[in-house]
């Protein structure tokens, strides 16, 4: 059982989706030899245009090919396969709502698909057993955080039971048991990844950002569910890609990566947080009937992924910023991709709960990593300030950080302001002076707009992780331009025999064991000391007294 590695030949199930379009964007731009299948049944969620980069660019159409076909197709899939070194399957249909509507093109992509490419990947492997292909082919299933269901607090270990609580969580946590019992039963070369919230560029505008993105820049309500404090750990699409990729050349078979976020935040907080980049007001925000079975909280605990040598490099302010960039640049791309069916489907979705909406509040956000969660308790690992941005040693921080924005008096300069609770029709605070601010900002400062095959995207040059031949993984288009940093730091060495897995806990401590239940902090006070902002030193400790409290 060896990975891939140079000049290898992937076949990539649900390639033309989001986050399986990023993967291949991205190893074939590595420019090393490796070649490309993508095999997508082109749902509305699947767009070829988001290979458009790919193919436009002659060097890597050399190496790439597409074919459009069911993974649950056996006709289809097992030549495939029989080509491949090994198979990464992104394939799926991801949105809950549209599990919730209709539940069996879930079913069918996420347990008869898995089962169709097993057996293939299967057939393959006894092929190698008689000598008759090089090797067996590896498969990666990419899967999701939700199949743990809800966590009222700490964060999600590998080990921990399933129980998802939609049927499209249910769909990919029998897909991951499916690929894990071939593993069990047939020694098949199976790994599995199971990552956070995703975010960035050439994200269908179903999902929460781009769809209160392109409903802002259309001055359009934004539906939030509920009291918008559901809470995810957000994850940037580049960072995403990247660790399947790194856990496609370096994990061990038979074994399971969680691929965590760089910042827990409210739903509600992410909706300020982009009308406060598109200089929208809070009005178009609309409180909704929430979906049912609607999880309270996600979050994952990386210390295995870290291990392997994995760290993200993007973290959610200047990913966000990037990714709200990139939709008001490609407004033409997100027109398009809402499709025929895109007024129907909204109508059915959100007709009903926006004529029953009310405005929403503007209640202060819980704004840190280990906040509380639904009964109100500190998470393990955070100590309840909303300085807490980082999720330490549970999670992955950002391994290449830039360095915070300077005023020009030389002092730092704060995030833009995400207090919403009274403000004028104009979206400023009362009292405030008019701002020229446009309400169509260009990048933020430090960006670029990078030219070529992706066209006005926002590119980072920054580091490469070179760890493994043929496998690497390197930024998608799309993410934050600035110089190139230190090195990517060595791999630390995996627990010692006598180190315990890092599990969920209820007890609201602290990693120092100290008593951590307190009272968030104003926002305004704390706005400044922001632990997410990239180059931003930690949070000082807190004195004797505080700790005790």
């Amino acid at each position: 059982m060896t990975a891939p590695g140079l000049g290898a030949h992937l076949l990539v199930a649900g390639g033309a989706g989001f986050i399986g379009s990023c993967f291949v964007r991205d190893v074939l731009g590595r420019r090393d030899g490796t070649r490309v299948t993508v095999l997508d049944k082109l749902t509305y969620a699947g767009n070829r245009a988001n290979l458009a980069p790919v193919e436009d660019d002659p060097a890597m159409a050399a190496r790439f090919a597409f074919l459009q076909g069911d993974i649950a197709d056996p006709a289809v899939v097992d030549p495939l396969v029989a080509a491949a070194d090994a198979v990464v399957n992104f394939a799926a249909e991801s949105h809950v709502d549209r599990s919730i509507l209709d539940a069996a093109a879930f079913l069918r992509t996420g347990v008869d698909g898995v089962y169709v490419l097993l057996e293939a990947v299967r057939r393959e492997s006894e092929r190698a057993a008689a000598g008759e292909r090089p090797a067996a082919p590896r498969l990666l299933q990419v899967s999701t955080d939700e199949v743990y269901g809800s966590v009222e607090a700490g964060r999600s270990v590998e080990t921990d039971a399933l129980a998802p609580r939609s049927p499209y969580a249910a769909a990919k946590a029998a897909g991951d048991l499916l690929v894990l019992a071939y593993h069990a039963t047939y020694g098949l070369d199976v790994v599995i990844t199971r990552g956070a919230n995703t975010y960035g560029p050439y994200q269908h505008p179903e999902k929460l950002i781009p769809l209160f993105v392109t409903n802002a820049i259309d001055d359009l309500p934004l539906p939030l569910y509920g009291d918008g404090l559901q809470r995810r750990d957000w994850l940037h699409v580049a960072d995403h890609a990247g660790a399947i990729a790194h856990v496609l050349a370096h994990g061990a078979p038979g074994a399971v990566y969680n691929v965590p976020g760089t910042a827990e935040l409210a739903n509600r907080e992410i909706a300020e947080r982009i009308l406060d980049l598109l200089g929208k007001p809070w009005s178009l925000v609309r409180s909704v009937a929430d979906r049912p079975g609607h999880d309270r909280r996600y979050a994952l605990d990386g210390a295995r992924l870290l291990a392997l040598g994995w760290a993200n490099r993007i973290g959610l302010d200047e990913g966000l910023a990037a990714t709200v960039a990139w939709y008001r640049e490609h407004e033409s791309w997100w027109r398009a991709a809402r499709g025929a069916d895109w007024d129907a489907w909204y109508a059915r979705q959100y007709g009903e709960r926006l004529a029953g909406s009310v405005p929403a509040e503007a209640v202060e956000a819980e704004a840190h990593v280990g906040a509380a969660g639904a009964n109100g308790r500190p998470a393990a690992g955070g100590t309840g300030r909303a300085t807490d941005r980082n999720p330490g040693p549970r999670g992955l921080r950002c391994a290449s950080p830039s360095p915070v924005p300077v005023a020009a008096s030389g002092a730092r300069s704060s995030p833009p302001s995400t207090r919403h609770r009274s403000r004028d029709r104009s979206g400023r605070s009362p009292g405030a002076a008019p701002t020229t601010t446009s309400t169509t900002p260009g990048p933020p400062p430090g960006w670029s707009v990078a030219t070529g095959p992706t066209s006005s995207s926002m590119r980072r040059p920054g580091p490469t992780w070179t760890g493994a031949p043929g496998i690497r993984s390197e930024p998608c288009a799309a993410t934050p331009s600035r110089s190139p940093s230190s090195p990517m730091p060595a791999p630390p060495r995996p627990p010692t025999s006598s180190s315990s897995p890092r599990t969920r806990s209820s007890t609201g401590t602290g990693p120092t064991g100290a008593a951590t239940r307190r009272a968030i902090a104003p926002r305004r006070a704390t706005r400044t000391g922001r632990a997410s902002w990239p180059g931003r030193p930690p949070p000082r400790p807190p004195s004797s007294a505080t700790a005790a409290s």
